[in-house]
């Protein structure tokens, strides 16, 4: 038989799959297709570079039999529920199958946990790592139209080659990548097409050769594009046994989501640590918040700079900067809970900065302004009213252990 006739006896035989999915349920097709349906997959790419993984999920639906200081709350179904047929169905997991789903970015996440988010929303996001000296043996999903001779090699995930793109190989790749990625408007259909072709992607366990020499063949995750970016953003699903033994959590974010519903203002943090996850609130304490410098501003909102002027107050008593400084420090407890309200210092942390606690340790500088009355300088022989003094201030961000 030739390349071309195989391969469409394979083409022909997962239209039939996609007929079959239309006209029956979920154990009636694991009935029908008890051996695993022949698909032309090529050889698993081998991840073994530093790799790092997101999840998200929303706090409402973390329940109080789930404490927050367990990794397995932020992980796959755990396995004792699949008798339960839980959890249900999802894009690469049949009914009572628990896969392990991440994103390559944070932002991915909160696009597939829920259509309906909304700003406000609190949420987790977990941080994830493929563990030194690991192999990951994965199937990667090519979008359909990255199967192409004009697909861009340097930005896009994609097969150019003319005589696979234009050849039968290319048709069925195209015809199963649509497939892998489509969705369903009859709920009980739902999944029900791809989480079957990615039941039998993971039940490969064959060899395949290369260069003369046999490997095997198997698949430990599929790599796919997110559905609802369709932007090169990748989602994973992972065989469970795998992450027990080659994927660690790094930390956990509790946050609310900003107004890009992408993003996440950090409240506390949650690192693992010794088979439990210790959380940390985010804080400046009063004794890391110093005086650098200060200006005036004044009743027309021009501004001066301290060290050039002199500055007399209501009862015409000059102003040194020692004054001011002390005038600040008298107020830091309130400077620091106006700072904590306004979650200034969340915004020098970013996701892919975080190593562990150290790393939380940061400097940042606050803008904080005091009204005055009756306060003047001079300037060119006139008497300028000052209606305002602004202080910059250096603080050290720290962490508070919380008990949960």
């Amino acid at each position: 038989m030739t390349e071309e006739g195989y391969i469409n006896i394979l083409l022909h035989n997962l239209k039939t799959l996609e007929e079959d999915a239309n006209k029956y349920d979920e154990q009636s097709l694991l009935r029908m297709y008890e051996d695993s349906i022949k698909m032309l997959l090529p050889s698993p790419i081998k991840i073994k570079d530093s790799l790092f993984l997101y999840r998200a999920r929303l706090a409402e639906t973390v329940t109080k039999e789930q404490p927050i200081t367990s990794v397995e709350t932020f992980s796959y179904m755990p396995l004792r529920y699949n008798k339960e047929n839980l959890p249900k169905r999802g894009r690469m997991n049949l009914t009572g199958e628990s896969i392990f789903y991440a994103s390559s970015l944070p932002q991915t996440n909160f696009r597939e946990i829920k259509k309906e988010i909304k700003e406000g929303d609190e949420v987790y996001l977990s941080k994830w790592e493929l563990k030194s000296d690991s192999v990951m043996n994965t199937y990667s999903v090519i979008m359909s139209n990255k199967i192409s001779e004009s697909a861009n090699t340097e930005t896009d995930v994609c097969i150019t080659e003319s005589h696979i793109v234009n050849g039968p190989i290319g048709e069925y790749l195209r015809y199963f990548s649509n497939m892998l990625l489509k969705d369903e408007d009859i709920e009980e259909k739902k999944y029900l097409l791809t989480s079957f072709i990615a039941y039998n992607i993971f039940r490969i366990n064959g060899k395949y050769m290369k260069e003369g020499e046999s490997f095997p063949l198997y698949y430990d995750a599929i790599a796919y594009p997110s559905v609802q970016s369709m932007n090169c953003e990748y989602n994973w699903a992972i065989r469970p046994e795998f992450v027990d033994e080659h994927i660690q959590m790094k930390y956990v974010v509790k946050g609310v989501l900003k107004a890009d519903l992408q993003s996440v203002d950090f409240r506390c943090i949650g690192f693992y640590n010794d088979n439990e996850i210790i959380w940390y609130e985010l804080k400046v304490f009063p004794d890391d918040v110093e005086f650098d410098s200060c200006c005036f501003w004044d009743d027309e909102n021009k501004k001066y700079i301290s060290s050039e002027y002199n500055l007399k107050d209501l009862t015409n008593k000059d102003v040194s900067l020692l004054d001011i400084r002390n005038l600040f420090e008298i107020r830091k407890n309130r400077i620091v809970e106006e700072m904590t309200s306004q979650r200034a210092f969340a915004e020098n942390l970013s996701y892919e900065d975080i190593i562990d606690e150290s790393s939380l340790i940061k400097y940042g500088t606050y803008q904080m302004y005091i009204p005055v009355k009756g306060w003047t300088i001079e300037v060119d022989n006139e008497k300028k009213n000052i209606s305002k003094i602004g202080a910059s201030l250096i603080y050290k961000t720290g962490l508070e252990r919380l008990n949960v």
